[in-house]
């Protein structure tokens, strides 16, 4: 009877941690155009402005939408229409300052400016691992191919399945299919002012506040000048700029 109450302890030491860093929220919506949604285990919601974002969450964009997000790493990611995004892993270290995370494009298109983050983005077909650049990243229809552009700085890459590694650098493109290595594309197939506007999350953000203060939420209040120069893309003219106002909530004490 002993041994058996031992093992249970031993396995809620284990299983408890997961547990809580699932509850820890990881980043928040900045802007919404149109239909998009989180998906949270059952549930389906309808995201909004200042909306939390968690450990396994799933955002999904409609038709003619898009979303911003925002995440702890000071790391800003733009979806694009029909997108499927899985927030797959984020570890945030408060004494480093930095996270390890990992995200799922499952579909769709991406822009991504990397924070203090050691980042990895996985698709159906490609591995993408990045620190401290700018990058646009899609999957084709039928999600046998993924697309990778990278704007300043440079990204690794290699097919999800294995093989050789590349390193592309800013105005390179590469195309990974099926169960190919990466291949640079000599003619992109989207120029890069198309790749913008189609990854513009229409909005303007305004930060106010004093951020929460922990190791679990360490900061997301007055951003530094690299940061915020991501948050804004001037709208396309059938747009009208919307006003956002973001409300930090009172750290709970435990």
């Amino acid at each position: 009877m002993r041994r058996v109450l031992v093992l249970i302890s031993m396995v809620a030491i284990i299983t408890l941690p997961e547990v809580g860093t699932a509850s820890r929220q990881a980043g928040k919506v900045l802007t919404v155009k149109r239909d998009v949604f989180i998906l949270r285990e059952t549930e389906r919601k309808r995201a909004r402005p200042e909306s939390p974002l968690f450990l396994l969450d799933t955002v999904e964009t409609g038709r003619a939408s898009g979303t911003k997000l925002y995440f702890v790493d000071d790391s800003v990611l733009n979806l694009s229409e029909m997108s499927k995004l899985v927030v797959k892993e984020y570890l945030y270290s408060a004494e480093r300052g930095r996270s390890r995370a990992v995200f799922r494009l499952l579909r769709g298109m991406l822009r991504v400016f990397v924070g203090n983050s050691d980042m990895q983005i996985h698709t159906p077909t490609a591995l993408v691992g990045v620190r401290g650049t700018r990058f646009v990243l899609w999957v084709d229809e039928t999600s046998t191919s993924t697309f990778v552009h990278v704007i300043d700085g440079e990204v690794r890459l290699r097919n999800i399945a294995g093989g050789p590694e590349m390193i592309i650098r800013k105005g390179q493109t590469s195309i990974i299919k099926d169960t190919n290595p990466p291949a640079l594309v000599k003619e992109p197939v989207l120029r890069l002012r198309p790749l913008m506007k189609r990854t513009e999350a229409v909005g303007r953000v305004k930060l106010r506040g004093r951020p929460p203060r922990g190791p679990d939420f360490p900061r997301l209040g007055p951003l530094p000048p690299r940061v915020r120069r991501h948050l804004w893309q001037g709208p396309p003219s059938e747009f009208t700029r919307v006003g956002i106002k973001i409300v930090f909530p009172e750290q709970e004490v435990q």
